[in-house]
């Protein structure tokens, strides 16, 4: 288990909750054939770490974004091309969403009752005239459950994963409970939640995700966490 730390606190991860109370069987299955997993899983999460750095950057020249609280938590030795290429496809996500209203994204949150804490990737608005509209042709890149419009506010997780697992769900809901924790504004609080793959050939998908069902694996999860003592 991994824990974020405040005031000499420590606070567990969201992440690390899913990881050790939601089975994940061929994340496990992966592993056991992979004898250099962990070299191959601390470069992928390195190289998605600098990407989510770079677009946030990015989201703050467009006039998206405030980056005051974003960190630098990956070293310099990732792939130059990989990270341009996702780069492409984050600018064509952008293009074809057309972001509007307030935006927020990578902000660290704690629940001080419940102790965990979580950095969510982003929130943010669509201008749903132009997303069905003016960009038709991306829709094949999205999948939704119900029709957007211009009230929805979204929590999106980015992905820079092969496949996004149900577990994605999950970790969203955390991440809306710490939210509603927090206090935010209404302009910036979700009531929708997605996961963004940026995948490594220029191109992405958006889905969106079942809240039902990730509010039942996340309370399952943390049920096993508590119960295990992980969580404190």
């Amino acid at each position: 288990m991994k824990y974020y730390t405040k005031n000499g606190r420590e606070y567990a991860r969201v992440t690390s909750i899913i990881r050790e109370g939601i089975p994940n069987y061929s994340l496990k299955k992966w592993k056991e054939r992979t004898p250099n997993h962990e070299e191959i899983s601390a470069i992928a999460a390195n190289d998605g770490k600098a990407f989510h750095y770079y677009i946030a950057l990015e989201l703050a020249r467009l006039g998206f974004l405030d980056t005051s609280t974003l960190r630098v938590d990956f070293t310099l030795d990732y792939d130059d091309e990989l990270l341009e290429n996702r780069l492409t496809a984050a600018h064509r996500f952008i293009a074809a969403s057309n972001p509007d209203g307030p935006m927020t994204a990578e902000r660290t949150l704690y629940h001080e009752e419940a102790g965990f804490a979580g950095t969510f990737d982003i929130i943010m608005r669509f201008d749903s005239d132009a997303l069905y509209e003016d960009m038709v042709w991306e829709l094949s890149h999205f999948d939704f459950l119900e029709p957007v419009s211009d009230d929805d506010v979204w929590l999106i997780d980015v992905k820079t994963s092969g496949k996004v697992y149900e577990n994605v769900s999950a970790q969203l809901m955390a991440y809306m409970i710490l939210i509603d924790a927090n206090g935010f504004p209404d302009e910036l609080r979700p009531n929708r939640i997605a996961s963004l793959r940026i995948k490594d050939d220029d191109d992405f998908e958006f889905r969106e995700e079942d809240k039902k069902k990730g509010l039942r694996l996340w309370t399952d999860a943390w049920a096993r966490c508590v119960k295990e003592g992980l969580v404190h």
